[in-house]
């Protein structure tokens, strides 16, 4: 069975073309490769774009940047991508665990040395994103629901940009949690405040309860205003 070519317009096999979720693309292999090739090289359109999902025009630099698009990058924006994969992964993952885990394993036991190298690069550039990760790994059990880096800065900012315990205001605040997680704290919103390093290092792993009984953590004062 033949097609004619939208760019082309030579009639062509079907196995000449690559397959879609209707049957077959318009444009045959070739003319795909030549298109490919033309876009390559060439930056990404600098023109507001109207995404697919909402239907707002937006700049350019909300959607992400893709070679098999037209102009460059993609037809859906930042947010609705997001929105998207947010909804179908948990699904996806639950379906699929078992094989997901099990590539997973077989990826860093072949390439060990390079995963670890590029785990350690990441962590160097943003510490507070591994503590998190550390902190959502030993609360999983738990059934922790955690947080995101919004939710962090808003909480923050309540605080005033200051440590939840010495008042004090820090650009690099930390986070504490009031029931530590080795003692059965979840790693939830409401569970955390900001601290500072010295005071979390102090605090360590006490109770909740030696917390608002030592007169010098004024946690219940700073989360009442």
């Amino acid at each position: 069975m033949r097609k004619a070519c939208a760019k082309c317009g030579e009639q062509k096999l079907l196995t000449e073309f690559y397959p879609n979720k209707k049957r077959v693309r318009s444009a045959c292999k070739a003319c795909c490769a030549k298109y490919a090739r033309e876009r390559v090289g060439q930056p990404p359109t600098s023109q507001p774009r109207t995404c697919i999902k909402c239907n707002k025009l937006k700049p350019a630099e909300q959607f992400d940047v893709s070679r098999r698009y037209a102009g460059g990058r993609v037809r859906e924006c930042k947010v609705c991508r997001a929105a998207r994969v947010k909804s179908h992964w948990p699904g996806y993952y639950q379906s699929r665990r078992a094989e997901l885990l099990e590539a997973a394993c077989l990826h860093w036991r072949a390439n060990r040395e390079a995963v670890n190298a590029t785990r350690r690069i990441r962590h160097a550039k943003c510490p507070a994103k591994r503590r998190n990760e550390n902190h959502k790994r030993r609360s999983r059990i738990g059934g922790a629901a955690g947080f995101t880096p919004h939710e962090w800065k808003a909480l923050v900012e309540r605080f005033g940009g200051c440590c939840a315990y010495c008042l004090r205001q820090s650009e690099s605040l930390t986070v504490d949690h009031l029931d530590p997680i080795s003692r059965g704290g979840a790693h939830e919103l409401t569970n955390i405040v900001p601290a500072c390093l010295s005071c979390n290092v102090s605090k360590g792993d006490r109770s909740l309860l030696s917390v608002l009984t030592n007169p010098r953590l004024l946690v219940a004062q700073r989360m009442v205003k």
